[in-house]
């Protein structure tokens, strides 16, 4: 059975006095304050990325056109194409600094490993499991899009949905864990599933 700890100000401050460092009471004190310190930097993961995904989905609400009443899946695929190369200028002004000819002599610069390695995990993402954008399809969804001023608080209540490249639906392997009860399969037989990629 797990023992809860009750992080309270009592705990922390019970005994002003000081403590024998392998007293219990001390091991006490010394858990809840490495509990609150987790907590503080779990807090501050979560921001940051949840700042993140708000920046990307803001990309997009700065992308929609005002003269397009909503947007095709093939359309947002090319916006998502767009927004996971919006570094390539940068990366070319980059690769145009360095010396050319000459073979390089330790790590690259920092900034080209980042926003490769962002560009790479956003075509990986539209390609993989989704890439999670703002949901245009009709013209009510695309309004309110439009008029979201790019607060954290109501992005929770916006349409959003994954989208995939329809360009790599290639037949998916099926494994014998995801065929019960299949007897005459020998594992070499290749599926189509198209419906798991919508």
């Amino acid at each position: 059975m797990v023992k809860q700890l009750k992080v309270t100000k009592k705990v922390v401050q019970k005994k002003l006095k000081t403590l024998h460092p392998a007293s219990r009471e001390a091991k006490r004190q010394s858990r809840a304050m490495l509990r609150k310190e987790n907590l503080i930097v779990t807090k501050v993961k979560q921001g940051k990325l949840e700042q993140r995904r708000c920046d990307t989905l803001f990309w997009f609400k700065c992308a929609i056109q005002e003269d397009t009443a909503f947007y095709t899946d093939a359309d947002m695929c090319k916006l998502i194409e767009l927004y996971a190369s919006r570094h390539d200028a940068e990366l070319a002004a980059i690769a145009a600094s360095q010396r050319k000819g000459e073979p390089l002599k330790g790590p690259k610069n920092n900034r080209q490993m980042v926003l490769n390695l962002c560009k790479t995990e956003e075509f990986a993402a539209l390609n993989g499991n989704g890439f999670e954008a703002p949901d245009l399809s009709t013209a009510a969804k695309t309004q309110r899009w439009r008029d979201w001023d790019g607060s954290l608080q109501f992005l929770c209540r916006l349409p959003k949905r994954r989208y995939y490249n329809q360009k790599s639906s290639q037949p998916v392997e099926v494994t014998k864990a995801a065929i019960s009860g299949a007897s005459k399969w020998d594992g070499k037989q290749k599926f189509s599933v198209e419906g798991l990629q919508k």
